[in-house]
């Protein structure tokens, strides 16, 4: 059987936000995976979790979330 590796990503500002708010719903793999967005693509993202599948993400939490994510996934 094959170990199944899990992605990490880099300790900075934001990544608590990150596993918090994102990895209840989607695994590290499935974001890890996603393509390089720009932060705007990241935005509409975060913005999308929050306004149809009802993320409870703080409203001055959001933009260093979607920092964190342009850093570790964007173009």
């Amino acid at each position: 059987k094959l170990e199944r590796m899990e992605p990490y990503f880099i300790e900075h500002e934001g990544r608590d936000l990150f596993i918090q708010n994102c990895t209840p719903c989607h695994s590290s793999r499935y974001i890890y995976l996603q393509p390089d967005f720009p932060r705007k693509t990241w935005q509409a993202e975060v913005t999308k979790m929050i306004e149809k599948f009802g993320a409870q993400i703080d409203s001055s939490n959001i933009n260093k979330l979607v920092d964190y994510l342009a850093m570790i996934k964007g173009k």
